[in-house]
């Protein structure tokens, strides 16, 4: 498949220059049709690549990112979340849409992040994502972050794990 085509002709000699860009997976993906569960990729840009489109062997960064419930309605959100891939950390795990709207992030370091619905706060809660990802390691004392609740980004709700038994609070 090809992202962009650009054309250029050239008056001495006479001819055409074409610059052809293919599209290259970023992630796998996955999606419900009327047939069942698809697997498949996606480009930077949200769109779907077919399994058969994928030229060659992915990546083990592609292969490290799979998107669950890809749909062409989410492909804006989905760009969003790719371009600020670096940002969210290099150990997301999985981008997945639930069927009610709610979008999730799992990563090995914060666990899962719920992100909300999508109803345009999502460049908000991505930026208290950033500033929790650099302020947390400190504040939590090397308790693991089970889990993150930003569909409020002004009241993010962390789920931490319950204090080991027997030990003291002296």
């Amino acid at each position: 498949p090809v992202e962009k085509v650009q054309v250029s002709r050239l008056m001495l000699p006479p001819r055409l220059r074409i610059d052809l860009v293919d599209r290259q997976a970023v992630a796998r993906a996955e999606r419900r049709t009327p047939r069942g569960l698809e697997q498949g990729y996606v480009d930077r840009l949200g769109n779907w690549m077919s399994a058969r489109q994928q030229i060659g062997v992915p990546s083990a960064e592609v292969m490290g990112l799979k998107v669950v419930g890809w749909n062409d309605r989410h492909r804006g959100a989905l760009t969003q979340l790719l371009e600020n891939r670096q940002a969210i950390g290099p150990d997301l795990r999985q981008i997945r849409f639930e069927p009610d709207g709610a979008l999730w992030l799992d990563t090995a370091s914060l666990g899962r992040i719920r992100l909300g619905p999508m109803d345009g706060q999502l460049e908000r809660r991505l930026a208290v994502l950033r500033h929790l990802k650099e302020e947390l390691p400190a504040q939590v004392k090397g308790r693991r972050v089970q889990s993150i609740d930003l569909s409020d980004p002004n009241q993010p709700e962390l789920g931490l794990p319950a204090p080991a038994r027997g030990a003291s609070s002296s």
